[in-house]
């Protein structure tokens, strides 16, 4: 028997925004001694696959079911007879970015209480030194947010390092996909204010990456792509002598 897919994808952005691809196609019936695959492709010419990626989904779900017969159809189910849906996104993809927030994971500063302690009587200013590999094709800004509570750090920091400006991977000029990744290692100043901050006991640090928008104009996102951002803190000790 023919069947009909009606399925639905639907992605959700870290903000909750939701947006849904439907598919309704038509599935060719199995042979007599075999299983028959039906291939359905979605792009942007017969979908709003684009409209749904430019959603920058953290989640997708796949819902839906095989609607199997209709009108006309003649045919016999057996106990055993199935249809199994296998789905992929294939990269690369060009996308048209809004200005949007990409967020870690709040760690823990791990700062024991002898550091703490040092840091609160003697620390003055220091500096961050960021490694920032960049495997994206857009430039993108730099953040470290720190806060004794994970559910508020994203959006009320009890210290914000940053932003830096960082620039975009080096793109293939004929299949604009990234060809290799671009290394910075940008440098912050921090007042002796801001380290007094880094004493708090049971601070986290979470690293929060921007991606600006493109201004309509597409790129070309690979799932390969990637940020990593790693950190070196340099600290201006005080010195005193117990004598003086």
């Amino acid at each position: 028997l023919g069947a009909e897919a009606d399925l639905a994808l639907v992605g959700v952005n870290e903000d909750g925004q939701e947006r849904t691809l439907t598919i309704q196609e038509p599935i060719a019936p199995a042979d007599d001694d075999r299983a028959v695959v039906t291939e359905i492709v979605l792009d942007e010419q017969n979908s709003g696959i684009i409209e749904f990626l430019n959603n920058l989904p953290t989640s997708i779900t796949l819902d839906g079911g095989v609607n199997v017969g209709g009108s006309g159809e003649i045919g016999t189910v057996h106990a055993d007879d199935h249809a199994v849906i296998g789905w992929e996104i294939i990269a690369p993809v060009e996308v048209i970015i809004d200005a949007s927030h990409i967020d870690g994971d709040p760690e823990p500063l791990d700062f024991d209480e002898d550091l703490r302690e040092r840091i609160a009587d003697h620390a003055g200013a220091a500096s961050v030194r960021l490694a920032v590999l960049n495997h994206l094709p857009v430039g993108i800004e730099a953040r470290i947010l720190f806060s004794p509570d994970t559910t508020t750090i994203r959006t009320d920091p009890l210290l914000e390092i940053g932003p830096v400006a960082v620039e975009a991977a080096t793109v293939d000029p004929i299949t604009h996909e990234v060809a290799t990744p671009r290394l910075s290692h940008p440098t912050i100043a921090l007042t002796a204010d801001q380290m007094q901050v880094l004493a708090t006991e049971g601070l986290y640090e979470m690293f929060s990456v921007t991606l600006p928008s493109t201004d309509g104009q597409p790129v070309r996102v690979l799932t390969t792509d990637y940020v990593e951002i790693e950190g070196l803190i340099s600290l201006d000790v005080h010195v005193h002598d117990d004598e003086d």
